[in-house]
């Protein structure tokens, strides 16, 4: 990496971390008893607590889960609050959101809005034994019984429709809606509510609202630089650092000289005093001028670079057994075998030297 690119991520790490020392501290988290998984910090406030916030909050009857008051609709219960993206989600513990919605206007609830807004929606009572089959309409079971089904709708086909089966229209609701809308009418009335909020709703505030998800993300920017400069300068340093020692390692096997390993001998036998025998020369030498006889000794001995085994039969020599050594190589033989090989050659049979 070039110097120049290295020293500006320096640079930049430190003015971020600058930045973060002189920041607004976090905002100060309440919680609704032992119920730890949904802080409750700026821009909520949970009652009797001394928090910033334009949004109160307050705990249930078993203190465990906070709840959001509606004007003419009662306590909701919060599921879930989401900070990093400004999303509330809130529920009706028996179930019945619409019920809840026939006596009240939530679009007026501001400064929390639905997060895609509202709809308007139609309510009709019809009777039991009117067979509604309708891509329209939908049935809100929470809000029906044995005599009456009750069905909402957004679109005017639907209303046309249930009006001519004399169906009674209750009321009109202007429903918070979401993901839920599909295929114009609201068909998951058990659903949650989920409104948003603007950034700045409650005005400028002296600290930050910096929920856990946030935290993760300032600590991911943080290290951005450090996992882009740190890391891969320590892995091509790792890779020359590797490169270099394979490179020593070889220059010192070129300069170093191998070591033979002797190979182990057995354990050695109680020396046998035996005589070899010089031939005197009157022993006949024909067929090999350069060459010595010798007479096998009780131990099978000969001397030179020789085994006990003639190389060119392959038999043992026998005590008191004439061979043959030809002197310039110290090879020896039958007599017999080595005249025989000397009549149609004219060097060893093992080193391929002169034996004439």
């Amino acid at each position: 990496m070039p110097k120049k690119n290295y020293y500006l991520s320096i640079l930049y790490f430190l003015f971020l971390i600058v930045n973060i020392v002189h920041s607004k501290k976090d905002c100060p988290i309440s919680y609704c008893g032992k119920n730890k998984s949904l802080p409750i910090h700026y821009p909520f406030r949970l009652e009797d607590t001394g928090q910033k916030g334009c949004f109160n909050l307050k705990c249930s009857i078993h203190g465990n889960i906070p709840l959001l008051n509606f004007p003419s609709s009662g306590d909701f219960y919060v599921r879930s609050i989401d900070y990093l993206v400004r999303t509330i989600h809130l529920y009706d513990p028996d179930g019945c959101i619409p019920g809840r919605l026939m006596n009240s206007n939530l679009s007026t609830f501001y400064p929390l809005k639905a997060v895609d807004g509202y709809k308007n929606y139609t309510f009709f009572s019809c009777p039991r034994e009117v067979i509604v089959r309708s891509n329209f309409t939908t049935t809100v079971d929470c809000l029906s019984n044995s005599t009456y089904s009750t069905l909402a709708t957004s679109l005017l086909l639907g209303v046309e429709e249930m009006r001519s089966l004399g169906c009674n229209n209750v009321a009109n609701v202007m429903i918070p809606v979401s993901s839920a809308v599909q295929d114009g009418y609201y068909n998951v009335f058990g659903g949650d509510l989920v409104f948003t909020w603007d950034a700045n709703v409650c005005g400028k505030t002296k600290c930050r609202s910096a929920g856990p998800k946030v935290k993760v993300i300032l600590f991911w920017f943080l290290g951005f630089p450090v996992i882009v400069t740190v890391i891969p300068l320590a892995l091509i340093y790792a890779m020359r650092y590797y490169e270099h020692l394979k490179r020593s390692r070889a220059t010192r096997a070129r300069t170093q000289e191998p070591t033979v390993r002797q190979p182990s001998r057995p354990p050695s036998r109680p020396p046998i005093t035996t005589t070899t025998h010089v031939v005197p020369q009157a022993i006949n030498n024909e067929g090999c001028t350069d060459c010595i006889p010798i007479v096998v000794g009780e131990s099978r001995r000969i001397p030179g670079p020789n085994s006990t085994t003639c190389p060119i039969c392959l038999e043992d020599y026998r005590p008191r057994e004439t061979v043959k050594c030809i002197l310039k190589c110290r090879h020896c033989f039958h007599a017999k075998c080595i005249d025989q090989w000397l009549r149609n050659h004219t060097s060893c049979p093992i080193c391929r030297n002169s034996a004439r």
